[in-house]
C-alpha cells in the first residue's frame, strides 16, 4: 500500500485544489450563467456516452492487458497498437452516428424528451467524444507507471481553470456561444497536448507496433475484453452519466447547471476515491497475473476503511453547511428549493466509497464478465428510474436515481466478491465512522449559531470537523489512518525544517 498511499495522496492534493478552484466557480462564477454552464455539462455527458460506441471498448485494454506487452523496458508498442485501433473504430462510428442520428431523435422525442438540445450541439459533441478518447488512453496509460498526479492535472486541473473562464467571457459578452463551444474544445485539446508532452519526457510515447509479438492468441483475447468493455462502459455511463442528460433534456439547461453544481459538491467526496481506484487498478491487475490474492484482500480492505472515514467527513461536513451555503447570494439561492438533490447524490456516493475499490477486482480476474452482465442491468435500471422520477419529483427525482443505482451495484459486487473470491471489505472501523459521524453532526447541527451564512459554516464546519477527526485520530480506529497521519506528519516537520 506504501505506493499507492503516496500516489493517491498527491493526486488527492492535486485535484482538491482544483475542487477549491471549482468551488469558487460553483459560487460565484457558474451561477453568472447557469444555462450555459448546463450546456457544457450536458455535451460532455453526451460525448461520454457516445464514447463506447466510438471506441468498441478499446480504451479498456490500456490498463488490462499492458503487462502482456511490458518486457523489461519494452512495451512492443502497446500505445501504437492502441491507436491504430481506435482509429480504425471511430471511422467505422462516424458514417453509422450520422445514419442512425434522425431515429435515434425520433426515440428521444417520442420519451417526452427535447431532440433539439442534440442537434443543435452535434458537431461540439462529435469532436469532444474524439477529445475524451485520446484523453482517457493517455491518462489510462501514465497510470500503467504508477503515474497519476501530472495526468489529473491535464485532464481535470486545467479544466477548473479554463471553464470559468469561459464562462466570464460570455458573461461579459466578449465570446458568444459559438466562441465558448471553441473554447471548450480548446480546453481539452490542451490537456491532450500536456499528456503527450508528459509521457514523452517519461519516455514512455513510442507508436511503433512490434507485430511479431502481438500472436493470434493475444490478439483474440484482446478483442473479447475489449467486447465486454464496450459493453461495461455503456452500462456504467449509462448509469452515472445518463442523469444530466435526461435532466437537461426534461427540465432545460439551467436545471441541467443546477443538477451539475450539486453533483459538483459530490465530486469532493470521490476525489480519494478516484486517486486510491487510478493507482490501485494497476497492481490489482499485476496481482491477479501472480494470483496473488493476499494483496488484493489487503488492498480491498484498507482501501474501504480509509475512503469511510474520508466520505463521511466531507459528505456530513458539506450537508451540515449546505443551506447557509446557498445563502450566500441570490442566484445560488436559487438551488435551495433543490437541496435534497444533494442529499441523495452524497448518500449514494457514501455508499460507493464505502464498498472500496471493487471494481478492479472483479474487472482485472477471470470473471470479468460478471462486471458486464451487472453493468448493463444497472444501467438500463438507471435509464427507468429516471425516466420514472424526474418527471415526478424533479431534481431531486435524479438524485434519487442515483442513489438508487449505486447502491444496488455496489451490493451486487459484494455479494459475487465474497461469493467467487472470499473476500469482504467491512471491518468495525465502518460502524466506528458512522458512530463518530453521526455525534459530531448532532453537536454541530444542534449548534445556537444565527450570524451571517459565512460565520455559520466557519462555525458548524469546524466544529464538526473537530470532533470527526478528534475522535477517529484520537480513538485510532483504523491503523490505515494512523498510518497516513504520520506520514502527513513527517512531511510536514521535514518542510519545516528543510525551510
Amino acid at each position: 500500500m506504501g505506493v499507492i498511499v503516496r500516489q493517491s495522496l498527491k493526486r488527492t492534493t492535486v485535484t482538491y485544489l482544483g475542487q477549491a478552484l471549482g468551488l469558487l466557480s460553483v459560487l460565484f462564477i457558474y451561477p453568472l450563467a447557469w444555462e450555459t454552464y448546463g450546456l457544457a455539462q450536458f455535451v460532455i455527458a453526451t460525448a461520454s456516452l457516445l464514447v463506447p460506441f466510438a471506441t468498441l471498448g478499446t480504451t479498456s485494454l490500456t490498463v488490462r492487458f499492458f503487462p502482456d506487452f511490458e518486457k523489461g523496458n519494452s512495451h512492443h508498442g502497446f500505445l501504437g497498437l492502441l491507436f491504430l485501433i481506435t482509429i480504425v473504430t471511430f471511422l467505422v462510428f462516424t458514417p453509422l452516428a450520422i445514419w442512425l442520428e434522425e431515429p435515434l431523435l425520433r426515440i428521444l422525442e417520442s420519451l417526452g424528451m427535447e431532440s433539439d438540445k442534440f442537434q443543435s450541439n452535434r458537431i461540439l459533441i462529435f469532436l469532444l467524444v474524439a477529445a475524451l478518447i485520446l484523453q482517457s488512453i493517455l491518462v489510462a496509460h501514465a497510470s500503467n507507471f504508477k503515474r497519476v498526479v501530472i495526468p489529473t492535472v491535464f485532464s481535470s486541473f486545467l479544466h477548473k481553470i479554463i471553464l470559468p473562464i469561459l464562462i466570464l467571457l460570455i458573461f461579459y459578452q466578449i465570446i458568444d456561444l459559438q466562441g465558448f463551444k471553441w473554447g471548450m474544445l480548446t480546453m481539452y485539446f490542451l490537456g491532450i497536448c500536456g499528456l503527450i508532452i508528459y509521457l514523452a519526457r517519461l519516455k514512455q510515447l513510442s507508436f511503433k507496433i512490434d507485430w511479431r509479438f502481438l500472436n493470434r492468441d493475444l490478439a483474440r483475447k484482446m478483442a473479447v475484453y475489449s467486447a465486454f468493455g464496450f459493453f461495461t462502459s455503456l452500462g456504467s455511463l449509462l448509469a452515472f452519466r445518463i442523469d444530466i442528460i435526461m435532466v437537461t433534456t426534461y427540465l432545460g439547461y439551467d436545471f441541467g447547471g443546477f443538477y451539475s453544481s450539486f453533483m459538483f459538491m459530490t465530486f469532493v467526496m470521490v476525489v480519494p476515491y478516484q486517486a486510491l481506484l487510478a493507482i490501485s487498478s494497476p497492481i490489482i491487475s499485476q496481482a491477479w497475473k501472480r494470483k496473488d490474492s493476499t494483496v488484493i484482500k489487503d488492498v480491498y480492505r484498507k482501501s474501504a476503511e480509509t475512503l469511510t472515514v474520508a466520505g463521511l467527513l466531507v459528505f456530513l461536513g458539506t450537508w451540515i453547511c449546505l443551506e447557509d451555503l446557498l445563502h450566500l447570494t441570490p442566484k445560488l439561492q436559487e438551488q435551495l428549493p433543490y437541496r435534497m438533490t444533494f442529499f441523495f447524490l452524497g448518500l449514494g456516493q457514501l455508499v460507493n466509497m464505502s464498498a472500496g475499490v471493487n471494481d478492479p477486482i472483479i474487472v482485472f480476474s477471470k470473471y470479468f464478465r460478471f462486471n458486464l452482465i451487472a453493468l448493463v442491468l444497472l444501467g438500463l435500471t438507471t435509464v427507468y428510474t429516471n425516466y420514472l422520477l424526474i418527471p415526478k419529483f424533479g431534481l431531486p427525482g435524479a438524485g434519487m436515481a442515483t442513489a438508487i443505482a449505486l447502491l444496488l451495484f455496489n451490493l451486487v459486487k459484494l455479494i459475487f466478491i465474497q461469493w467467487k473470491f472470499k473476500m469482504h471489505p467491512f471491518s468495525m472501523v465502518h460502524l466506528k465512522a458512522v458512530a463518530i459521524g453521526l455525534v459530531a453532526f448532532a453537536a454541530a447541527y444542534f449548534l445556537p449559531v444565527d450570524f451571517h451564512p459565512l460565520l455559520n459554516i466557519l462555525c458548524r464546519g469546524s466544529l464538526f470537523v473537530l470532533i470527526y477527526l478528534g475522535l477517529v485520530l484520537g480513538l485510532h480506529i483504523s491503523p490505515e489512518i494512523d498510518k497516513l497521519t504520520r506520514q502527513l506528519r513527517f512531511r510536514f516537520d521535514s518542510f519545516r525544517k528543510g525551510s
